[in-house]
């Protein structure tokens, strides 16, 4: 599974910037053009869904994966700021989702194309000097992955619900009267 992004031309001088995801048999499994829609696909029991560019920079579009079963995000970008590396390791690590970080080859001196885990820990990177293929087996039955995965994920999710202290709320005036006077 690999996704790439790519300017497609439309005319002279226009470029659309999309996300063309390849399945283990070189098919197009997702083609996938920011702000237009949500692209999720499965491949061998895996959801995966794509994101491209500036939307690392949008949380609620990273909520909409992990809402919608996504385990792995494929993020795709022609960045050069390495600002990038850390923000997609920060949402796989509240998401617990993989992430699948492709750059091209000119812009990896600052930031190379790299897998980060559902930790938020980098699983490989890619060389920083020339292109480079990486590859890495998807394992919920890592034990690095276990807490990841089985225990602050779900924590996450009731935490999101609003159920992590229902049954501890109490009445307090001090909770309503935020002044503190």
């Amino acid at each position: 599974m690999t996704s790439s992004t790519c300017n497609l031309r439309e005319g002279a001088g226009h470029g659309l910037r999309a996300a063309i995801a390849v399945g283990k048999h070189s098919e197009i499994t997702g083609f996938y053009t920011p702000g237009d829609h949500t692209c999720t696909f499965e491949v061998d029991g895996f959801r995966f869904g794509c994101l491209i560019c500036i939307e690392v920079n949008f949380p609620e579009l990273w909520l909409e994966q992990r809402a919608l079963g996504v385990d792995c995000v494929l993020f795709s970008t022609f960045s050069e700021d390495p600002i990038f590396e850390v923000i997609a390791r920060g949402h796989a690590a509240a998401n617990g989702l993989w992430v699948s970080i492709a750059v091209p080859a000119q812009c990896a001196p600052a930031g190379p194309s790299a897998v980060v885990g559902p930790h938020g820990y980098l699983l490989q990177h890619a060389r920083s000097d020339g292109p480079d293929v990486i590859c890495v087996d998807l394992d919920r039955t890592d034990p690095a992955l276990d807490v990841a995965l089985n225990k602050a994920r779900p924590w996450r999710d009731t935490a999101r619900a609003g159920d992590i202290y229902a049954a501890a709320l109490v009445s307090d005036p001090r909770s309503v009267d935020r002044t503190g006077t």
